[in-house]
């Protein structure tokens, strides 16, 4: 089931971790570049980062259009903009 609260935490830790959501998905969650996160590159980052939250919640709420991939712009669509600039 979705988890917005999860969310906002696993932003939390992306921000202190990395500074920026940009920073947190070109040096962590899209390490290969694919412009795209599937679920083990999701649960490797949180493991990563470290997120202790509701990891399965986050991912649902964050892949909203159930495509089985994240993208940045579902994590932040400013800093999607921002990177595809």
């Amino acid at each position: 089931e979705e988890n917005t609260e999860a969310v906002e935490k696993l932003k939390r830790v992306m921000m202190e971790e990395y500074g920026s959501f940009t920073q947190c998905w070109r040096r962590l969650l899209d390490a290969d570049g694919s412009n795209r996160v599937n679920w083990d590159e999701y649960c490797d980052a949180c493991q990563a980062l470290p997120f202790d939250g509701d990891k399965e919640g986050a991912w649902r709420t964050l892949d909203d259009d159930c495509s089985g991939f994240i993208t940045l712009r579902e994590i932040d669509p400013i800093s999607d903009h921002i990177l595809l600039e």
